[in-house]
């Protein structure tokens, strides 16, 4: 082998193992994102084809270190290699910023908690003005009744007007 192969052979045994680590490195971070993140069709699609791509250059690197090509300078084995890596790369780094982040379990509990505090405040805030409304009600039948005993019974031993009175 000349000194130029050797050079073609260690730079394709590198971007194998290159592809490899990527392969790995992609799998954990496929676990983190499915776990943290909100993914849609684009994360599946994009990681898809970075794994393809990753796999496509450790099958290239192969043919072109089995010999196949090597009459041809440079080697296309070698450079499509090199390039499949490269845009499975790519992909892999754009699949990382796809989705949105899941919201926290605390994060849930928390908003969950404030709708119902919201909701018993209104509730509250109901009552009140109903409570308020049945106590100015309540006045004035006790009025209509003192009135009522004042003009049937004059000088009765009955409570008199304002006795009976319901505060606010």
């Amino acid at each position: 082998m000349s000194n130029g192969e050797d050079k073609n052979t260690t730079i394709s045994t590198q971007v194998i193992s290159a592809s490899l680590t990527m392969i790995t490195v992609l799998g954990a971070f496929a676990v983190f994102i499915i776990e943290k993140r909100e993914i849609g069709f684009w994360y599946y699609l994009t990681a898809g084809f970075a794994f393809f791509c990753f796999v496509s250059s450790i099958f290239l690197g192969g043919k072109g270190l089995s010999g196949k090509g090597a009459n041809k300078i440079p080697n296309p084995y070698f450079n499509w290699q090199a390039i499949t890596a490269l845009v499975g790369i790519i992909l892999f780094c754009v699949s990382v910023f796809l989705g949105k982040e899941k919201p926290d379990d605390l994060e849930k509990k928390v908003s969950e908690q404030e709708k119902i505090i919201i909701e018993l405040k209104t509730k509250d805030d109901f009552r009140a003005k109903e409570i308020i409304r049945l106590g100015d009600d309540l006045n004035k039948l006790i009025k209509q009744i003192d009135e009522m005993k004042k003009t049937t019974i004059p000088n009765s031993t009955l409570p008199k007007t304002g006795q009976a009175k319901v505060n606010k």
